[in-house]
């Protein structure tokens, strides 16, 4: 019910054709996340001072109705989730060790009941500690939401689309 703290539950490794992954569920959100590399980067996008960090993200309601062949374009709100999670990630990751080379990360949120970009920032950093890449810091997430000036932590969807505002803070927590 309202109020409530959802059940956590995370796993990490459980795909074995990328170089981390973790699985975050919180309540019936669901997140699933992989990460390639540092590998090798395309020409046209090596940075010879860093390595380039792309993120791919895509929603199940997009998903869902496509054809495992068919290729589509990302809807707003994924290249807008896409974009900020990179930049939080930049903040991270000490791209200085990887010139020249590519970290790729794919989220997948294959069901969300609220929470769910909280969920995405959470598994990415549980990924990125899987794959062995180094962090200067790592970042947590919590969701919250405002109601009628009420503050609700860990919302569920329906309270999510009652809110006033949903809110998605990161925390930061330095290595020594």
């Amino acid at each position: 019910g309202a109020g409530t703290m959802r059940e956590i539950s995370v796993t990490q490794g459980d795909l074995h054709r990328c170089d981390g992954s973790s699985r975050m569920r919180v309540g019936l959100t669901d997140v699933l996340v992989a990460v390639y590399g540092p590998m090798e980067c395309p020409v046209h996008r090596q940075l010879v001072d860093r390595a380039d960090v792309h993120v791919s993200f895509r929603h199940h309601a997009s998903s869902s109705t496509m054809n495992a062949f068919a290729t589509r374009k990302s809807l707003p709100g994924e290249a807008v989730a896409a974009h900020d999670l990179r930049e939080i990630v930049l903040q991270s990751v000490i791209v200085k060790l990887h010139p020249r080379k590519a970290i790729a990360i794919a989220v997948h949120v294959v069901s969300d009941d609220g929470g769910a970009a909280a969920a995405a920032i959470n598994a990415t950093f549980l990924a990125l500690v899987d794959a062995g890449v180094s962090l200067r810091s790592v970042l947590t997430a919590a969701c919250v939401t405002v109601h009628s000036n009420a503050i609700i932590v860990d919302p569920e969807a329906v309270e999510e689309a009652e809110a006033d505002a949903v809110i998605t803070l990161t925390f930061e927590t330095k290595k020594g």
